[in-house]
């Protein structure tokens, strides 16, 4: 934030987020778009990183896809987005956990990492069921 000179439009909190609402960093529906590049493989599959911070950054260690998902829910507000990039093997799961916490698919976009490659993630933009066009 600093080397971009983006000190004063910035603010980098740490802490869990499962917890941002209850600590009062933020109210109920304080954002138009959530984004997130959560971790991406469950904590119980995969290969795992003898790095913590790589093994936190890639594994569900601290949460859960549906953690995300409900946090997600309550900051965006009434006619937010929230949008995620996932591998593509936890699409099911993905579409689930959007269905269950009151969330409606927008658009769903796979990525192919070259032209003639294989899909290996894919881009979900969802909102808030009841407000969603």
């Amino acid at each position: 934030v600093e080397l971009n000179n983006l000190s004063a439009r910035v603010e980098i909190i740490k802490g869990d987020f499962r917890n941002i609402i209850e600590t009062k960093s933020f109210n109920k529906g304080s954002f138009s778009l959530v984004i997130s590049n959560p971790p991406y493989t469950k904590h119980t599959s995969g290969r795992m990183s003898p790095s913590p911070e790589k093994r936190a950054a890639n594994m569900e260690i601290a949460c859960s896809l549906n953690d995300l998902i409900k946090v997600s829910r309550d900051l965006v507000d009434r006619d937010g987005r929230i949008c995620y990039i996932y591998p593509v093997s936890r699409l099911q799961e993905m579409l689930s956990a959007i269905r269950d916490n009151s969330l409606e698919i927008i658009r769903l976009k796979f990525v192919y990492p070259k032209t003639d490659g294989r899909v290996k993630r894919f881009l979900i933009e969802a909102a808030r069921r009841e407000y969603s066009i």
